[in-house]
């Protein structure tokens, strides 16, 4: 398929197994070691090493399956690579144009050609048939290949300087909690868990596997806690309950939730149920919800819960395997926590509030920025090779 834009009279068209040679690494991923002389490239996104040197010189590398196809790395000097992973060197025009050039079309133009269905590929074909277009002169190919560098520079600067000021913000949020849990004051007094819950539940056991928009009652499960205690309300099933299912085990705005069941990084995960427009939502057995007595914000317990020194607590009560773990009531209930008073919680939990909000709204303006750059990024590309640079 050829690119629809203005050719130029300067400009030419040839495929990729006409000016450079195309070839896939032989290893396995086994391949890598650590502290290897040479790059390894694979399918990830990020090089290992290894002790070999297959290829040398500029060359372009490009994942042959799996996520991460549509990716184009440039490097010069000696490296190796994948069975899987495909090696563009010896070419005959600038290494570098050729590069922008893939970046600019090569996963757009591979999307509906790629093979597979458990895990998508890419062939040989996909590149001996691809077809380039670059100016023939060479000093116009160094010109455009200059100017795309410079703006490429500026974006990795801005990107920088954004991922900084972000991990700064979460920095100082991470800091404040954890001296929070680690040095308690005075007044406070250390309760175990069962002195300050009012009611626990282990949630509902429902059949989901006939699903249907007419079923009443939205159903959350353990996926629903997230890695960094919140609560994702996007992914639900639906089931129908009887009248006293739903008074037993509904949700409220305010309640703890707790992770008794699942891989062994997400047991023991926690959130704050903050409600929403619907009333009547339920949840499974894999989660306990909980529900504190006047002398607790249930906010303040889990911002505890994300302290290190209660993370380290819980992981002695982790049973099971490394894929299923779970985490029991009976265990549970004897941990003990450090408690203020309610006015003091209330304190606490408004500063971090505050902490955790202007990291998200940093957060949003990084991923923001990133968008931008991203779309400038391919603008400019799509205006080297329409020959308007």
């Amino acid at each position: 398929m050829k690119i629809s834009i203005h050719k130029k009279a300067y400009w030419k068209t040839k495929t990729l197994g006409d000016i450079c040679d195309i070839q896939t690494g032989k290893w396995d991923a086994n391949h890598a070691v650590i502290n290897g002389k040479y790059r390894f490239y694979t399918c990830a996104y990020k090089y290992t090493f290894c002790n070999t040197k297959r290829f040398v010189g500029e060359c372009l590398i490009l994942p042959g399956n799996g996520v991460n196809v549509g990716e184009i790395f440039y490097y010069q000097g000696k490296f190796d690579a994948y069975q899987r992973t495909y090696v563009i060197n010896n070419i005959k025009i600038s290494p570098k144009i050729l590069y922008y050039q893939l970046l600019c079309f090569w996963k757009e133009r591979n999307l509906n050609k790629q093979f597979g269905s458990a895990t998508n590929y890419l062939k040989i074909g996909n590149f001996l048939n691809y077809e380039i277009y670059y100016p023939e002169s060479r000093s116009e190919q160094y010109r455009i290949v200059k100017v795309l560098d410079k703006v490429f520079e500026k974006t990795v600067k801005i990107k920088e300087n954004s991922e900084k000021n972000l991990q700064n913000s979460k920095n100082l949020f991470e800091s404040y909690l954890q001296s929070i849990f680690t040095n308690p004051g005075k007044d406070w007094e250390e309760k175990r868990f069962d002195e300050i819950i009012k009611s626990n539940v282990i949630g509902l056991v429902k059949n989901i596997k006939e699903q249907s928009a007419y079923k009443k009652y939205k159903y959350v499960k353990m996926n629903n806690i997230t890695r960094d205690n919140n609560f994702d309300f996007s992914k639900y099933t639906r089931v129908n309950a009887t009248k006293e299912e739903v008074e037993k085990y509904n949700l409220i705005k305010g309640d703890f939730l707790f992770n008794t069941r699942n891989s062994y990084e997400l047991v023991g995960k926690t959130c704050i149920f903050e409600g929403n427009d619907e009333k009547d939502i339920l949840f499974n057995n894999n989660i306990m919800r909980v529900r504190f007595t006047k002398t607790c914000n249930s906010h303040f317990i889990n911002y505890a819960f994300s302290s290190r020194i209660i993370i380290n607590k819980i992981k002695h009560f982790k049973s099971g395997t490394t894929n299923v773990s779970a985490i029991y009531y009976k265990d549970l209930k004897t941990l003990v926590l450090p408690i203020p008073s309610i006015t003091v919680q209330n304190s606490i939990v408004s500063k971090l509030d505050a902490l955790s909000t202007e990291t998200k709204r940093l957060e949003s303006i990084y991923k923001q920025k990133l968008a931008d750059l991203e779309e400038l990024k391919r603008s400019i590309l799509k205006s080297a090779f329409n020959g308007e640079l």
